[in-house]
């Protein structure tokens, strides 16, 4: 791998954890991110692992929290069960729109959230960013969802 191969999957990997990087995530686009040791040359080297080859969410955290990877990207529904305080996030419609989430997530209350990540020595987790996945956390493949009342007589299946 040469150098500037590094430097691009060093950069995709940093851009792909922030909020505002993919607005929507299918399960087949997930990818995983393993920062290896520093490369004879110097330089650190990623091998990046895409289309969930080493598990889900909830089994890419469990590799992080013991070392076998070093970087996931993962949802706040696959955190929740490891850090309480996170699930507050889950809850559907808890914002107005997009620009409301994101003022949230990136004030003070996201910024105390995200320190619960890496603040919780049980997680063993560091919280770097936010993602961006939408402000409404309800979908359907039959009808848009745009307000509550758009939920009657629908099943909905929640987290938890």
């Amino acid at each position: 791998m040469n150098r500037r191969t590094v430097i691009r999957l060093g950069a995709l990997s940093a851009l792909a954890a922030c909020r505002g990087f993919v607005p929507f995530a299918s399960a087949q686009s997930k990818q995983m991110f393993s920062a290896s040791d520093v490369h004879p040359a110097g330089y650190p080297t990623v091998v990046a692992v895409a289309a969930m080859q080493l598990g889900g969410e909830k089994e890419a955290i469990e590799q992080a929290q013991v070392g076998a990877i070093q970087f996931a990207r993962v949802s706040v529904g696959a955190l929740g069960p490891v850090i309480d305080e996170l699930n507050v996030l889950n809850l559907p419609f808890l914002f107005r729109n997009t620009a409301h989430m994101q003022k949230v997530i990136d004030g003070p209350i996201g910024q105390e959230l995200l320190g619960k990540v890496t603040g919780n020595p049980k997680a063993r987790l560091v919280g770097i960013c936010w993602m961006d996945a939408g402000a409404r956390s309800v979908y359907d493949t039959k009808k848009p969802i745009k307000d509550i009342a758009d939920l009657k007589g629908m099943k909905v299946r929640v987290m938890g």
